[in-house]
């Protein structure tokens, strides 16, 4: 009686003593029924399947039901219910905001040219000299490009989109919603109809709906298999592999034999491991050496500005499906930045190269602690490490600087 039957027995007697001995929770409301089936010509109904959770994640439970007209196949009505991590302060730690699939790249252009091209921002970069007016201008243009892209492009949902299987189609939908019909027909239909009409109407359906999910599995099958080459066989499966579920670090650890015991001894443990301290007194005399080269810089011709086509270059070889930085500008963003306004990305990049800086910033990372692979025991700091995500503005001009450097060694023969 306590998850919406009306009759208790021995076995449910058991079951909620074992729930009371380890402290768990039911979740189950209401008396809508969780199995459902027609046997003898009867609508036989029960609530067998029971939800349970510890008195620790009760709070963070919400919406908890039995969706009855949802499934086709199964007498098992699904159970849904939303699992809220963090409580009412949950923060979401991505940085792929954007949903550039339904972008409104007219409108981002014209917004480009009205608040960037049009007022002079390329001239502003050409006249500047010293490193903290770079920093500032640099900072500004962010700004204003990200107002321009929360004006053109819709913000992504943090559940993520649904992505139905490859061998899935529109024609198995539309016979899953027929088959759901003569479900819910048969559920609200009398004695003598349900017996001469609705259930064997019901029973068809369900046998051609399951029959036909089995061909379209094998078929997808096939095609994938013939699909596939000696060079993206395995490729595909390491993809695939690769998505499963992640694994999140407790919100406490232990580093070594020692147990932490709050949440922020955890994060300055992780930040000293993964960040220690640049002390002057720990460095070696070659540390000391390239300190001192850092600030001086050398005097020689500079070199050429950067042109159009080289940074088209290195903007198109960036794949948009990669996590952008902290200023959440995917590549795809900062390409058509560049086509709509390239004047002013070049002067912003030639002004870098001019004095001679990188502008703090791109230098600015979201740090993510992800686990490291193989690892037995993940309550221990050592078996995580942490990965940045930095901005691809800033990734553009390492990469032409590297061009560069490539371009003068080989010209040189010193590679």
């Amino acid at each position: 009686m306590w998850w919406g039957s009306s009759r208790t027995d021995r076995r449910g007697s058991l079951l909620m003593d074992f729930f009371s001995q380890y402290s768990l929770e039911i979740l189950n409301e209401g008396d809508v029924p969780t199995f459902e089936t027609f046997r003898g010509g009867q609508h036989l109904t029960s609530h067998i399947d029971v939800t349970v959770c510890s008195a620790f994640l009760l709070n963070s439970i919400r919406r908890w039901m039995v969706c009855r007209h949802t499934t086709a196949l199964s007498d098992h009505n699904p159970i849904s219910f939303e699992v809220v991590y963090g409580g009412a302060n949950d923060v979401f730690i991505g940085t792929r905001i954007y949903n550039t699939i339904k972008a409104d790249w007219t409108k981002f252009e014209g917004l480009v040219q009205e608040r960037i091209a049009r007022v002079g921002t390329n001239i502003v970069f050409n006249l500047l000299s010293g490193r903290r007016e770079l920093d500032e201008s640099v900072s500004c243009l962010m700004g204003r490009l990200s107002v321009i892209c929360k004006d053109s492009i819709p913000i992504r949902s943090k559940k993520g989109p649904y992505r139905s299987s490859p061998w899935w189609t529109e024609e198995l939908n539309a016979l899953k919603r027929e088959t759901i019909k003569a479900k819910h027909r048969l559920q609200n239909s009398s004695a003598i109809r349900r017996e001469l009409v609705t259930l064997p109407l019901y029973l068809e359906l369900k046998a051609k709906y399951r029959e036909a999910i089995r061909v379209a599995k094998v078929d997808g099958w096939k095609k994938f298999c013939g699909a596939q080459t000696r060079e993206t066989a395995w490729s595909t499966i390491y993809k695939i592999l690769s998505k499963g579920p992640r694994r999140a670090p407790p919100s406490t650890m232990k580093d070594g034999d020692v147990n932490l015991q709050s949440v922020e001894e955890t994060v300055n443990c992780l930040m000293s491991r993964f960040f220690p301290d640049d002390t002057l007194q720990d460095d070696t005399d070659f540390h000391r050496g390239l300190r001192e080269s850092f600030f001086q810089l050398p005097d020689v011709q500079d070199d050429p500005p950067f042109t159009y086509s080289e940074v088209r270059e290195c903007l198109s070889g960036f794949d948009s499906g990669k996590s952008p930085g902290d200023d959440h500008f995917t590549s795809d963003i900062c390409l058509r930045f560049f086509l709509a306004d390239s004047k002013t990305v070049l002067a912003m990049y030639n002004a870098c190269l001019r004095v001679r800086h990188f502008p703090k910033v791109w230098k600015t990372a979201r740090v993510l602690v992800i686990p490291k692979p193989g690892k037995t025991d993940y309550s221990d700091v050592s078996a995580y490490r942490p990965i940045g995500l930095l901005s691809v503005f800033g990734k553009v001009y390492e990469k032409l600087i590297i061009g560069r450097l490539s371009w003068h060694l080989h010209s040189k023969g010193l590679l």
